[in-house]
């Protein structure tokens, strides 16, 4: 957004918008949406709280600041030109940082907590136990080592993305100087990738127009090579669009690595020794428990509060009636850290969590692998219910195959 923003006014600047008509329309933009949006989407008792994490009066007021300052370009450029046109780029480029700097300082004065980011208010152990393993927050060559799909699904397909986006730029750039701004959109998102893996989103939707761009550019050049064989043209140029569809390399990411394409755990072959396995063992199932048939027991049970694993909150919330510890969002801190403590350390520190929360039910979707020789001796608790191993003050209550575990939290005695 910052570099889009940028290049208008580094289009003024170069005078190519002389009048700052695309300034002024911008800053219009920008402040009208802002203004008109933000109490439609944010309660009256949050219009001024400041959160670096969501939308709120931080990026109201940096969206009307950045409107103040296009304005206050736009309506200066008369004033803002020079004997030359490297005295006007000098004397627009300068207000423009000038500016930038003032808003800048404007923010920074007024909302310094932010100015670490998003997550600068995340506890330091939240950070290191939990938010350092999120996927999507890792580098693309860590999700590549995890899910080998990627290969396909994001890396060839954002290659193919900017080789799409630098023929648009070649044929359209000097015409249409907007596509260089959006191609660098793209770019800046497909390096960024490699820091973290979710910023890669923010290119798809530039990768949009320079798409269609594209689409049109092959749709002349087949029609100019294949004149009088349209059927054939048309055949082509479906081929084209489907090459820049991201399903499609999904589905090839998911046919080169069936088993690891990220979504699915892997299940195991049943043979004479793997008889009495789960079923959903004995073939790939999804990454996390998803299906309203696995909390239909759990939906059974009186209202209670139920200790999950992280990523069974969500569901849980919305298959049954009962209230959930917490799920996998950063302001969920202390009870992230409860729920990985009580699945991932022993047997003892469990219940203590258990007896001060007032748990009712403990639920768990088992991951699969825990049952195998690496984890024979490992006292946490996951571990042990995917040996089939019960503590005393936990009735089960799911049947033993199911993936999703459910158990009764036993009063004390």
């Amino acid at each position: 957004i910052v570099v889009m923003l940028a290049w208008l006014g580094l289009d003024w600047a170069l005078d190519r918008d002389p009048r700052g008509h695309g300034l002024l329309r911008t800053a219009a933009g920008l402040a009208g949406a802002a203004l008109l949006l933000y109490p439609l989407g944010i309660a009256p008792s949050q219009w001024l709280v400041a959160r670096c994490d969501a939308n709120s009066i931080v990026y109201l007021s940096a969206l009307v600041a950045i409107a103040a300052a296009f304005a206050l370009m736009a309506l200066g450029s008369g004033r803002l030109r020079g004997s030359t046109p490297l005295a006007t780029f000098a004397k627009r480029a300068g207000t423009g940082a000038v500016l930038a700097l003032v808003v800048a300082g404007a923010l920074y004065t007024a909302f310094p907590q932010c100015a670490a980011g998003p997550y600068a208010a995340i506890d330091e152990e939240l950070r290191t136990r939990w938010l350092v393993n999120v996927q999507e927050a890792q580098g693309l060559f860590q999700m590549l080592d995890r899910t080998p799909a990627l290969w396909f699904s994001v890396f060839a397909y954002a290659l193919l993305l900017l080789v799409v986006g630098a023929v648009v730029v070649y044929r359209y750039g000097r015409q249409r100087p907007a596509v260089i701004a959006v191609f660098a959109v793209l770019a800046l998102s497909v390096g960024a990738m490699f820091l973290q893996y979710r910023a890669l989103r923010i290119g798809i939707f530039a990768s949009i127009p320079l798409c269609v761009l594209f689409a049109g550019m092959s749709w002349q050049w087949l029609e100019q090579r294949l004149a009088g064989r349209r059927l054939v043209a048309g055949a082509l140029q479906a081929l084209v669009i489907v090459a820049m569809l991201s399903p499609v390399w999904a589905a090839i990411g998911e046919a080169a690595f069936p088993e690891n394409s990220g979504n699915t755990v892997a299940g195991a072959e049943p043979d004479a020794r793997q008889a009495d396995l789960p079923a959903w063992k004995t073939r790939p199932a999804y990454l996390f428990c998803n299906e309203e048939s696995q909390y239909a027991v759990l939906a059974s049970l009186p209202k209670g509060l139920v200790m999950n694993d992280i990523n069974s909150g969500s569901p849980i919330l919305v298959f049954t009636d009962h209230f959930v510890v917490g799920g996998p969002y950063h302001r969920n801190g202390r009870a992230i850290l409860d729920m990985t403590d009580f699945f991932e350390t022993d047997v003892i520190k469990p219940q203590r969590i258990a007896g001060e929360r007032g748990i009712d039910y403990v639920v768990w979707c088992d991951p699969g692998g825990l049952d195998g020789p690496a984890y024979a001796d490992n006292p946490a608790l996951a571990a042990r219910l995917a040996r089939g191993e019960v503590p005393e003050w936990l009735e089960r209550v799911s049947p033993r195959d199911d993936r999703l575990q459910v158990f009764k939290v036993r009063p004390r005695r």
